[in-house]
């Protein structure tokens, strides 16, 4: 049954003329269906006390309101999204067949997964969203993307492998799926994989320095150090002020232990980078063993809106491990959290130091815990079982412990996994 054959003659035309800027007569009936159709799109009208009244009087009307309300819903308010997000899915069976059939029902659901995913970090929620539109999720290249992000989240790698796989069959020159493809590969190690689909972003945009730099990165895991200088050097001549190319350059000089050859590549004149910064704050601590000129670089970085969740990891580490400053440590990743999109080490590593300075569990703790089991990677739920076995024991009988400094589970052991 059409979206079109719900509707009342005089509905469907009043439809049709706001959708084309035109003038109607009020339609004499106002069915539920005809009320969603004209929320949906937010078409001019008038007749705001009509249908008001009709909300009051209309419990399905009410219904595909809030459905409604679910699409159209501003992100000020977390909670009345998410409260709108499980009313939405405890009544798809009578919204989805109904919404299937507007010509932008697709677009405003992934939309809509999409800010679940990114901005409310609610990754699992996103995909069940996602899985409403069955097979037809392979015709929109932002849901290919996020359904194949969430996969390797829970690293499910060769289902996220398919997915891109199928996204691809469908959108042979979308730059974002080869990209992120790529981007797979490569954390997977599977640098030929990576550099074809690299060469394929190349062929149909030859003139992003981001797409030789990262060749560049896959030829140097391959061990051809030649061939990525060259991709580095193509990079830098479109973009001299890229910062990967540069990164990677310090990287290469620091395996042939050329320290001061990479801290002069990590210093480019007329411009400064937070995560040049950030690594030569590294490279100042774990090389040339000076930690305090280090936090002063980290700090600089971060001022400077570092958004590298390594290279925080590493501040809170120096903060931590050596300096001794483990409140500090703790609320640089909790800031840090906040700051970037999906940060997993972050989250874990703050957990871990909590375990190690709280005298008893705090709500902050519990609630990474949960967050933990929901958003990290599953290869971190088995770490974060052996650290509760061990710690709420400590919690329940601290006088059963004595104080070890060679505890694998302490803030600088932990820390070390990274």
């Amino acid at each position: 049954m059409s979206i079109w054959s719900r509707l009342s003659q005089d509905e469907r035309l009043y439809a049709q003329a706001l959708l084309q800027d035109q003038s109607a007569p009020w339609p004499s009936s106002q069915s539920p269906y005809f009320m969603a159709f004209t929320a949906l799109y937010k078409l001019s009208h008038e007749e705001e006390e009509q249908i008001e009244e009709l909300l009051h009087n209309s419990a399905e009307a009410q219904l595909y309101w809030q459905a409604l309300a679910f699409f159209e819903q501003e992100l000020n308010d977390n909670e009345q999204l998410l409260s709108l997000f499980e009313r939405f899915m405890q009544n798809q069976e009578l919204f989805t067949p109904f919404f299937q059939e507007l010509p932008n029902f697709r677009k405003q659901l992934v939309q809509k997964a999409q800010a679940l995913f990114l901005l409310l970090k609610q990754p699992d929620l996103a995909e069940e969203l996602l899985q409403l539109l069955g097979a037809q999720l392979y015709e929109n290249e932002t849901a290919v993307l996020l359904q194949a992000k969430r996969y390797a989240q829970i690293e499910s790698d060769e289902q996220a492998l398919e997915c891109y796989e199928e996204g691809l069959k469908h959108f042979p020159k979308s730059l974002l799926l080869w990209r992120n493809l790529a981007q797979l590969q490569y954390q997977l190690e599977d640098y030929q994989g990576a550099i074809d689909s690299l060469n394929q972003c190349v062929e149909e945009s030859p003139y992003e320095a981001e797409y030789y730099v990262a060749l560049a990165q896959n030829y140097a895991q391959s061990g051809e150090k030649e061939r990525a200088k060259q991709f580095i050097d193509i990079a830098i001549s479109m973009q001299p002020q890229n910062e990967a190319a540069h990164f990677l350059m310090a990287q290469m000089a620091l395996e042939k232990e050329e320290v001061q050859n990479a801290m002069q590549l990590l210093s480019p004149q007329n411009w400064e980078s937070p995560l040049l910064l950030a690594e030569k704050a590294r490279i100042v601590w774990q090389y040339l063993g000076d930690p305090q000129l280090a936090k002063d670089y980290f700090q600089g970085a971060w001022d400077n809106g570092l958004n590298a969740e390594q290279h925080i990891l590493y501040f809170a580490q120096l903060l931590a491990d050596e300096l001794q400053t483990l409140p500090q440590a703790i609320e640089l990743l909790q800031k840090g959290q906040k700051r970037l999109l999906y940060a997993p080490k972050l989250r874990l590593q703050e957990y871990i130091y909590r375990l190690d300075w709280e005298e008893s569990p705090s709500e902050r703790l519990f609630q990474l815990e949960e967050e933990i089991e929901r958003l990290n990677p599953p290869s971190d739920h088995e770490h974060l079982d052996d650290m509760d076995e061990h710690f709420l024991d400590y919690y329940n009988h601290p006088e059963d412990f004595e104080e070890d400094d060679d505890d694998d589970f302490s803030a600088g052991g932990a820390a070390s996994d990274f």
